[in-house]
């Protein structure tokens, strides 16, 4: 069973991301339990594209090209900021860190 602080996040991505849109998954440390976890709670809605470290500007640009991303979420201690216009601060899952969704810069 998903925890509450999780099912509560991925709501609230749902709410500001349409169905259909790309999102980037961005991780402040290597992990592969929280990315994966947003990859199936919000397939086949988004597609969820996993970015672990090190996260480059170049592999950002490579992967916004590839699938025509405008969103992402990152998470960790201290999240990441790959380039956000905006972002919204959606708190902390048991063991994931702080996780922020935002619309990424052009």
């Amino acid at each position: 069973m998903l925890a509450l602080e999780f099912r509560d996040q991925v709501r609230a991505v749902q709410a500001k991301v349409k169905p259909g849109e790309v999102i980037l998954h961005v991780s402040a440390a290597p992990e592969f339990w929280y990315s994966r976890l947003w990859q199936r709670a919000l397939y086949p809605r988004n597609e969820v594209i996993v970015l672990q470290p090190p996260v480059t500007p170049d592999r950002l640009r490579e992967l916004r090209s590839r699938y025509g991303a405008h969103t992402a979420i990152s998470a960790g201690d201290p999240p990441v900021d790959p380039g956000f216009a905006w972002k919204v601060d959606l708190g902390r899952a048991s063991g994931a860190g702080e996780t922020w969704l935002g619309e990424l810069r052009p």
